[in-house]
């Protein structure tokens, strides 16, 4: 097994730990973060969304807010935006070079 050559990983670091080294591994402390923020680790997907969504350029944040939006369940739908907003902004940040997780 292992990472294809063009293959992207994506890991909550909190949650995840390889022994391994690759280019492409991709690796955010989601669950802390959330926690930190939220108190709760239930929205470092959220986190995890916005900063692949962020670095992988495929889909528009725009169409991924509008998703989250409509797709949360009912009362989460701020915490979950700004959750994807956080990882969204550390993955631009990333991406740019600014910073390296």
């Amino acid at each position: 097994g292992g990472i294809h050559p063009e293959g992207l990983l994506f890991i909550d670091s909190d949650l995840v730990q390889l022994d391994i080294m690759h280019s492409h591994i991709y690796k955010l402390n989601a669950s802390v973060l959330s926690y930190e923020r939220f108190g709760s680790k239930l929205f470092g997907n959220m986190i995890m969304l916005g900063y692949l969504t962020a670095i992988v350029e495929l889909i528009s944040k725009e169409a991924m807010e509008e998703s989250i939006s409509q797709k949360t369940p009912g009362g989460t739908e701020e915490e979950n935006l700004e959750a994807f907003e956080i990882g969204y902004n550390i993955g631009l940040k990333e991406k740019s070079g600014f910073l390296k997780v």
